[in-house]
């Protein structure tokens, strides 16, 4: 009787709204697994709303996407910004490895091109690759990668700028000629920089306004909230809408600035803020608060601890840390896996030591603020 009434035993019914926000919150190993489980749950988690939503939820898991390149083929780290046990001064990683695209392409850090402090983010999953003539999009979560098609007469080098638009949900490329000097950009129509949405049945198509081009000598950008911040020529900030695709020239903070161009400058994502960050001797921030008014306010940072050398200036986590992860050979200046986080707010730095890291390089390159995305790049 026992085994019968154990036989006919049913189960709760799992409304399937209540399924959707239980993926939604599951890393994207489990929900790819889950979506074996019935052609229902596959299309679920495979429409736009649901890639978009996870994308959300993700964007509280934020970890540094961090690279080594060996013969070929390149490691990545996942290094967590906390650790899941707080009182650990400690982090387990993740590593996996990939296999260089055709041509040996190098991410834009490595290109022999002008001074190099390329602060590259990973934007809502998505990582941009490129050498002189070509740009590659690798998605690190679902192991993918996609070539895009040649842009159409830019004087080369040229680079491609990674954003994405919050509203739509949509990934675009904005690929720019590289110049040395003003001159040299050109306004007859042939330089115009060129805009490629990451969807099926597209191709590169002209911006509708020309701008001030990426500064060949400071090349720092950042994506926040659907707008791409970059330096122009002239060392202002140049703004570009992902969704609107308008430029906007924004003044440099009212400052002396007859130093620039300097590697020691960069911009960062300061709490949804656009950062302009000086981190030298006598390290100031400024943050634009208004940008119609272009209005920008400043303060001195004081880092409490030796970095220049050592440690460089990643980037910012959202709740306004600085990152600064280690360079160079570990015998002569620290250790490797020692990573140092700088609140801004209440100047108290925590040391995260991260264990799995197993040996050292002389080019380590990391991309703050990644996440995992669902994004496919099977068009």
């Amino acid at each position: 009787m026992d085994e019968e009434k154990c036989s006919t035993k049913s189960y709760p019914w799992v409304p399937l709204e209540v399924t959707v926000e239980i993926l939604l919150r599951l890393p994207a190993k489990s929900v790819a697994r889950f979506s074996c489980v019935s052609k229902l749950w596959s299309s679920t988690t495979t429409t736009p709303w649901f890639i978009k939503s996870f994308a959300v939820h993700s964007s509280a898991r934020q970890s540094i996407l961090s690279v080594k390149k060996v013969k070929g083929k390149q490691t990545f780290f996942s290094l967590p910004h906390h650790q899941q046990d707080p009182e650990s001064p400690s982090a387990f990683v993740k590593n996996f490895e990939m296999m260089v695209p055709k041509g040996d392409h190098y991410p834009t850090y490595n290109n022999n091109i002008g001074n190099v402090f390329n602060i590259r983010d990973s934007i809502c999953g998505l990582v941009c690759f490129e050498n002189i003539d070509s740009v590659i999009i690798w998605n690190p979560t679902l192991r993918q990668t996609v070539t895009l098609p040649q842009p159409y007469k830019i004087t080369k080098p040229l680079t491609s700028l990674l954003g994405y638009d919050p509203i739509a949900g949509e990934h675009k490329v904005l690929c720019m000629s590289v110049s040395l000097r003003k001159d040299l950009a050109k306004k007859n129509g042939e330089d115009d920089p060129q805009i490629f949405t990451l969807r099926a049945h597209e191709s590169w198509r002209k911006t509708k306004t020309s701008p001030i081009h990426l500064s060949m000598t400071m090349r720092s950008w950042r994506c926040i909230n659907g707008v791409l911040y970059y330096y122009g020529m002239d060392h202002n900030t140049v703004s570009f809408d992902v969704r609107s695709e308008k430029f906007l020239v924004i003044n440099k903070p009212d400052c002396d600035m007859s130093y620039l161009p300097s590697a020691l400058h960069s911009l960062i994502n300061y709490r949804g803020k656009l950062g302009w960050i000086y981190d030298g001797p006598s390290s100031v921030l400024w943050v634009l608060e208004d940008v119609e008014k272009q209005e920008w306010s400043s303060r001195r940072l004081l880092v409490p601890f030796r970095r220049h050398g050592y440690l460089k200036l990643s980037g910012a986590t959202g709740d306004g840390e600085l990152i600064y992860a280690p360079t160079g050979r570990p015998d002569r200046h620290g250790p490797f896996d020692e990573f140092y986080y700088y609140d801004l707010k209440t100047n108290i730095t925590r040391k995260v030591t991260y264990r799995g890291i197993d040996d050292y390089w002389f080019n380590f390159v990391s991309f703050p603020n990644h996440t995992e995305s669902l994004v496919s790049l099977v068009f």
